[in-house]
């Protein structure tokens, strides 16, 4: 989905919102290159099937790495309150265990690395989304700031990214800012390339502007 300028921003929030915490229990499986190598794939349809069988009402979502990817697949069941329990090394067979115990909201304690706070607006803006796992090895001492929503969302959604706070200097462009506004704050800013010139962005944007020839495009290389 593309953001366009007319784009309803409270509607992609809410959206968002809807598959995070839609209101029953949500089984997030870890779907990132180290999880796909761990057969993540398979528990995800593990996940799907036993869902389907049982006729448990749950939700089934991928998402990005969590990091501990010699645990993958990683497999976090979130109850209806937003809290999490996240689990390492599933296999798929495993999975109607997890299901299952999606129905009786009491989630077993074997295999499980750690819990999760709840997914909210003010954990999204304040916390740290591992902050419910302290005590863990792997974990502690880190301080996630751009990557702390990785592997509670996915990566695939703009709607989801939207919920949790992302794009929102894009959303103030939008709504609120003139071209001009935009290249004047990139010129205000400094900002220059990371290659050896050091060319000025904002000189940069502003020559794109001033140019002849209908659609300006910007390529990012964001790697």
């Amino acid at each position: 989905m593309t953001a366009k300028r007319n784009t309803d921003w409270d509607r992609l929030y809410r959206e968002g919102w809807q598959l995070l915490s839609p209101g029953i229990p949500l089984i997030a499986v870890g779907m990132a290159s180290c999880g796909r190598a761990a057969a993540a794939e398979a528990v995800y349809q593990s996940a799907l099937q036993a869902s389907r069988q049982t006729n448990q009402t749950c939700s089934v979502i991928s998402t990005g790495c969590l990091g501990f990817c010699q645990m993958e697949p990683l497999v976090e069941i979130r109850l209806p309150d937003g809290q999490g329990s996240l689990y390492g090394l599933v296999t798929p067979d495993r999975m109607t265990e997890l299901v299952g115990a999606c129905g009786s909201l009491v989630l077993p304690e074997d295999g499980c690395i750690g819990r999760f706070p709840a997914l909210s607006e003010e954990t999204s803006t304040t916390d740290h989304c591992l902050t419910a796992l302290p005590d863990h090895p792997f974990y502690r001492g880190q301080v996630r700031l751009i990557t702390r929503h990785c592997g509670r969302i996915d990566p695939a959604s703009l709607e989801q990214a939207v919920a949790v706070g992302a794009y929102r200097s894009i959303e103030k462009v939008l709504s609120t800012m003139a071209p001009e506004d935009v290249i004047q704050l990139l010129q205000d800013s400094g900002l220059r390339g990371r290659g050896g010139a050091g060319y000025p962005t904002g000189r940069k944007w502003q020559t794109a502007r001033a140019a002849p020839g209908q659609p300006k495009y910007v390529i990012c290389n964001a790697d």
